[in-house]
């Protein structure tokens, strides 16, 4: 089954090719709301920061969940 990305990911896509696929940021919780989980933070602790963020821009949310 072929994904079906938004044009603004496709032409990401095609700009960078060679980049990696990613994991490990993203989380979504039993409520099914989206968290970050931000690993590069200077200050992070997995025990402390390891759930992750709520992500609460609707904007973000809807593009996530259009490209997940």
């Amino acid at each position: 089954m072929q994904a079906e990305f938004d044009p603004l990911v496709l032409r990401a896509m095609a700009r960078w090719p060679n980049v990696p696929a990613v994991f490990g940021w993203l989380r979504l919780d039993p409520r099914g709301h989206w968290l970050l989980i931000d690993r590069g933070r200077p200050d992070f602790d997995e025990t402390l920061h390891g759930l992750g963020s709520p992500i609460t821009s609707p904007a973000i949310i809807e593009f996530i969940g259009r490209n997940y």
